[in-house]
């Protein structure tokens, strides 16, 4: 087009009326000439002045100023202009026209700016109104920078899927863009939904897309990829802990900047950008992984301790000699207190001790369960006085402690233990010397029957408050002159130790009745200065007193008795053996009282288990079949219990109801309670 344009000018120029010959360039005095210098630098030599024009252009088209190009160098025009018309032009001009080879080899002649012409010719100026015409019109008053809408559809390009974008925009105008890339299957879906409710972007990616010219290989400018994350926009969406966020920002050394709180990562590993943006990621997850796992965040941890709580709940659920249990394999006595027992309530060893009996094995994971899910204790050991209980309590993947050691004469069966039996006695006093040397060590003791099932309260908050306020060494329930042995605490006071070596070496004198009996016989022995009882806190300060007074103090334990928890329901602590009593009277797991339910004066595991049902403080289901694979593990084949929550979610509801007394023994008044939790929001 340029080329021929030039063309017309130039004849139109030859016949022109002006005073002197003018030649009409294309593109005006100085660009046009720039641009014909570039294109005949750029093309190869010609041969012949007829090549030079046949490199210029073609001959103009219409009426009789059409001029052939291609005449031949013989016939003496240049350029297509007749010999006799050549006088009308300068030798720069007919140099500009028919380019020697030989002499300007690499660049056009210059011309004045008369030479160059003008488009003030009244042919050009004919041509190009009647060319303008083809084109649209614009509209007045219409922006140059957007006239997109102004130009007809005849002079856009005709695209299918345009058309189809501007029939689905036409029916539903309400649609976003993306939204209508969607209907039509261009785009999979939003991108731009978060991916949880609440997450922001915080990722700022920065790439380079260099296109270079006559290359088929990619640019390797191309490849590098770069990551800015804020680590305080990082802890918010990931949830870091702020010590992980420390730790992250260490690991990253320079790539954190510690002023302006920003992590750049950049890779270029790959020969594809996208592959190196996968790879910062995948170092950005690892950064959080990292950070997570060295110091895990509050939610995580509580997360954690939840599922490891599960598993001390159900421990013979898992596969035997599970390592999840960090207890599995430590037989020692010693390593195995020390791993288990944790601080509490000021006392730095605190543990939590019942005797397995093989005999009882569904009733034991029943007590554990209760134990762990609604007292909260978790630093519990099974102790055990025969072989055969300690294989089957390994079986069950309990935290179990051989104390055969302790036993009167070292030797004892694993069958069923009733009241009246020796075996039964010898169980006791066990039982006493074992929880005496735990304190002798230095050990704040629980020591429990396993026929008892707990309420949702916890039962170490409990225990120490009640001990506390009443400044006593011992806590348990009120029986005879002193406790019920099933259920107690011992602090590892002076006192508190005095008081159960006293009592464990009371079974040389009474070996043949129960520990619980000998207590009473320990108190005659020695007049009370063994040990004292109290009940109210005004009562307890009395005797605490009083035991001072009298120079005992350290010597003499003051035992802080409560009611049996079922009493509230009736005076006498033996009415639930009577046939129909549980049903005709519900026991509320609620009551601040009912800190756990122990069906005394009944014997055999059938008949406490049937008690426990009836009053809604059994969570076993009925399906106990011993696991499959226990032959072949060589293990014994014992019943294993699965919660009945498991597949009655409802079974718990009345126990997860209880929120208005967050201890046992202690009242605490609905209104303090929801006034305290206010103050710790």
């Amino acid at each position: 087009m340029l080329v021929r344009l030039y063309l017309r000018t130039t004849l139109a120029a030859a016949r022109s009326t002006l005073g002197l010959p003018s030649l009409a360039a294309a593109g005006g005095a100085g660009p046009a000439s720039g641009l014909l210098a570039r294109q005949f630098a750029d093309q190869p030599e010609p041969t012949s002045q007829a090549e030079a024009a046949l490199i210029d252009g073609e001959a103009a088209e219409g009426g009789g100023d059409a001029v052939e190009v291609a005449e031949s160098a013989d016939e003496g025009g240049v350029a297509g202009i007749p010999p006799e018309e050549l006088e009308l032009y300068s030798k720069r001009q007919q140099a500009y026209l028919g380019v020697d080879p030989d002499k300007y080899k690499h660049f056009l002649p210059k011309l004045s700016r008369a030479e160059l012409g003008s488009y003030a010719d009244e042919e050009f100026q004919e041509e190009f109104e009647e060319e303008f015409d083809y084109y649209p019109k614009i509209p007045e008053n219409k922006p140059l920078y957007n006239l997109r809408d102004a130009v007809p559809e005849l002079w856009q390009p005709k695209c299918a899927i345009l058309d189809k974008i501007k029939e689905l925009k036409a029916v539903h105008p309400e649609m976003t863009a993306d939204e209508v890339l969607e209907g039509l299957g261009l785009q999979e879906g939003d991108n731009s939904t978060p991916p949880r409710p609440g997450a922001q972007p915080i990722l700022r990616w920065e790439t380079r897309l260099v296109m270079a010219v006559g290359v088929d290989e990619p640019h390797p400018a191309n490849r590098k990829a770069r990551l800015r994350v804020y680590l305080r926009d990082l802890q918010r969406e990931a949830g870091l802990s702020e010590a992980a966020l420390q730790y992250i920002a260490h690991i990253c050394g320079p790539r954190y900047n510690p002023r302006t709180g920003e992590l750049l990562l950049t890779s270029e590993k790959y020969s594809l950008r996208e592959d190196n943006r996968r790879h910062i990621m995948e170092m950005l997850v690892g950064l959080v992984e990292e950070g997570s796992r060295a110091y895990p965040r509050q939610q995580q941890a509580e997360q954690q301790q939840q599922r490891q709580g599960q598993c001390e709940a159900t421990p013979w659920l898992l596969p035997a000699r599970t390592k999840a249990l960090p207890y599995t394999g430590v037989k020692t006595g010693g390593d195995l207190l020390a791993l288990r027992a944790k601080p509490f309530g000021g006392y730095s060893q605190t543990i939590s001790i019942f005797f397995f009996n093989r005999a009882y094995v569904e009733m034991t994971q029943n007590y554990v369960y209760s134990l762990v899910r609604f007292a909260g204790v978790r630093n519990y050991v099974a102790a055990t006085w025969s072989s055969e209980d300690y294989a089957a309590c390994l079986a069950l993947n309990l935290p179990c402690w051989d104390v055969r050691s302790f036993l009167p004469g070292g030797k004892a069966g694993s069958q069923e233990l009733l009241f009246g039996q020796r075996a039964f006695h010898d169980m006791g006093w066990t039982r006493t010397a074992v929880a005496a040397h735990l304190v002798k060590q230095g050990y704040a003791v629980h020591l429990s029957d396993v026929d008892i099932s707990y309420s949702p309260k916890p039962l170490w908050d409990s225990y120490l408050r009640f001990l506390q306020d009443g400044g006593a060494d011992v806590a348990g329930a009120a029986e005879g002159w002193g406790i019920n042995t099933g259920n107690y605490v011992v602090i590892p006071s002076p006192a508190g130790k005095a008081f159960m070596r006293a009592w464990a070496e009371a079974r040389t004198r009474h070996a043949d009745t129960t520990e619980q009996w000998g207590l009473d016989e320990l108190h005659r022995d020695t007049h009370g200065a063994s040990h004292a009882t109290c009940v109210g806190i005004h009562q307890c300060r009395a005797v605490a007193k009083e035991i001072e007074g009298k120079g005992n103090k350290g010597r003499t334990a003051l035992i802080r008795m409560y009611p049996i928890p079922h009493t509230l329901y009736h005076p006498h602590g033996c009415w639930m053996a009577e046939p129909g009593a549980v049903e005709a009277m519900p026991i509320d797991p609620c009551h601040f009282t009912m800190a756990y339910l122990h069906p005394i004066c009944q014997t055999g595991a059938v008949n406490k288990t049937a008690t426990m049902r009836a009053t809604g403080f059994w969570f076993m289901g009925d399906d106990c079949s011993p696991a499959s694979s226990a032959a072949q593990q060589g293990t014994p084949s014992l019943a294993r219990c699965r919660p009945l929550a498991w597949s009655q979610p409802q079974a718990e509801d009345h126990f997860w109801r209880c929120r208005e007394h967050p201890l046992a023994f202690t009242y605490v008044s609905p209104d303090r309670v929801s006034a305290n939790k206010a103050v710790a929001r």
